[in-house]
């Protein structure tokens, strides 16, 4: 029901930015997102990336559109 109704059959992918120090998404990141949109017939996806250093820790959340295969900070 879940895959069906509201397509949630992407739970997630783990990766390192850790030597990028990156906390946006990267190109590579874009084009999974943009090409698992494609496929998954999805017009919206919420990306959340993490992040983990001896400074502390933070979440930032990106809005990612099908219509015009750019994201946002949201």
């Amino acid at each position: 029901m879940l895959i069906n109704e509201h397509a949630l059959n992407h739970i997630g992918t783990w990766h390192s930015h850790h030597q990028m120090n990156l906390d946006q998404p990267s190109g590579g990141d874009v084009s999974a997102m943009v090409n698992g949109m494609k496929e998954g017939e999805v017009n919206s996806f919420l990306l959340v990336i993490g992040n983990v250093s001896k400074n502390g820790t933070s979440a930032k959340a990106y809005s990612f559109s099908l219509q015009n295969k750019n994201y946002r900070y949201i």
